[in-house]
């Protein structure tokens, strides 16, 4: 996947470069925000199980997203902060998920 997406409203192509230092540790805790849960927080410090009234759950041992995925997750918050602060709007041509599990 690139790293470099074309903003819209302009009549160039306009590459920008959005895995700058900065631009990633900006947008980290905000896509950690969306993507933590304290209830899988809670079920993992009780080691995996928790019940609650007539429901179990159990926690996968191995779940989550790829790494390919968080990546892509990441440049999308990544590219949302970067063209809000510019004023501009930006698209993706495609999914940037593209596994359909």
């Amino acid at each position: 996947m690139s790293t470099n997406l074309i903003s819209s409203g302009t009549t160039a192509r306009e590459k920008v470069n959005l895995r700058t230092p900065d631009v990633m540790a900006a947008v980290q805790q905000q896509v950690e925000s969306h993507y933590r849960s304290d209830i899988v927080e809670k079920v993992r410090r009780a080691g995996g199980i928790i019940s609650v009234g007539d429901t179990t759950v159990r926690l996968a041992k191995q779940f989550g997203f790829c790494y390919g995925v968080e990546r892509a997750i990441d440049l999308a918050y990544a590219a949302r902060a970067v063209f809000l602060l510019s004023e501009k709007s930006f698209t993706t041509r495609r999914s940037i998920i593209r596994s359909p599990r």
